[in-house]
């Protein structure tokens, strides 16, 4: 792994990501670049009272509280991680973006929660327009996770449909990177029918030399089956590839990934 890039907006949550971040960064031995998107629209903060409130004014503002966040993160991880800082005008959403588009880091990585109340945020919040947008792989990570090492991955799959390759490789390299062995769980009305047993054959093939574990459940309601089963076998993080949605289900439909977002307490990753 060669690069991490994590957004912040200077939240306590954020900021807490921002060390899990860190301690990633540290034992993937990847280089870590704080991102933070200045809003055309300013929210004031007392720490600003002395800044000149135009495009210059603000930006080096940022860059300096960047800079001291990335010395901070330094003396937390033995200055073993190298740490960028990096400021960019816009809505967050489109910052973040571009700029992935534009570095394509191995991971981008946001807190789940930053400076609106969790609930405020359930619809139309940049983490939710993100899972459906980030051009690279997205880890949304709970401000309460501690940082480990991974090493019990769990994929939620639907095996009634086709495998995305592409998203399935990218997922193998990344867990290249963690060592970890990764769990394959899936809820299906017919374990027992042919599509099923195709896509898991299909599986055990793309898997092979690499440790794993395929469980397939008898059922229709798959987010309270995949929490309960990763929080029972200890799972330290949970990986989707988010389904596209058509426009009207863009706006009345939570899919599962956006529902696991706002109940899981683990880090989850999402690859598209």
């Amino acid at each position: 792994m060669k690069t991490i890039i994590c957004t912040t907006d200077f939240s306590r949550p954020a900021i807490k990501v921002c060390r899990y971040a860190a301690q990633l960064a540290q034992q993937t031995k990847a280089k870590l670049i704080l991102l933070y998107a200045a809003h055309p629209t300013i929210t004031y903060s007392p720490l600003m009272q002395n800044v000149n409130l135009d495009a210059a004014g603000l930006t080096g503002f940022y860059q300096n509280r960047l800079r001291n966040l990335a010395k901070d993160l330094e003396k937390f991880v033995n200055s073993e991680v190298k740490i960028d800082i990096l400021v960019e005008e816009g809505f967050a959403a489109d910052v973040i973006i571009a700029t992935a588009n534009e570095l394509k880091p191995d991971i981008l990585i946001m807190s789940t929660t930053g400076e609106l109340p969790k609930k405020s945020e359930l619809f139309g919040s940049v983490t939710t327009e993100m899972i459906k947008k980030s051009p690279v792989p997205l880890m949304l990570v709970p401000p309460k996770s501690q940082f480990k090492p991974f090493e019990n991955v769990y994929l939620a799959l639907d095996l009634t449909e086709n495998i995305d390759a592409i998203a399935f490789q990218k997922m193998i390299d990344i867990l290249k990177s963690f060592n970890a062995i990764i769990t394959i769980f899936s809820v299906v009305k017919n374990p027992e029918s042919g599509q099923v047993k195709a896509v898991t054959l299909k599986l055990r093939e793309m898997l092979k030399g690499h440790p794993h574990v395929i469980d397939i459940t008898e059922g229709e309601y798959f987010v309270e089956a995949f929490l309960a089963h990763a929080q029972l076998h200890n799972a330290d993080l949970m990986i989707v590839f988010p389904k596209h949605h058509n426009l009207l289900q863009r706006w009345f439909v939570q899919s599962n990934t956006e529902e696991l977002n706002f109940k899981v307490d683990l880090p989850l990753m999402a690859i598209s």
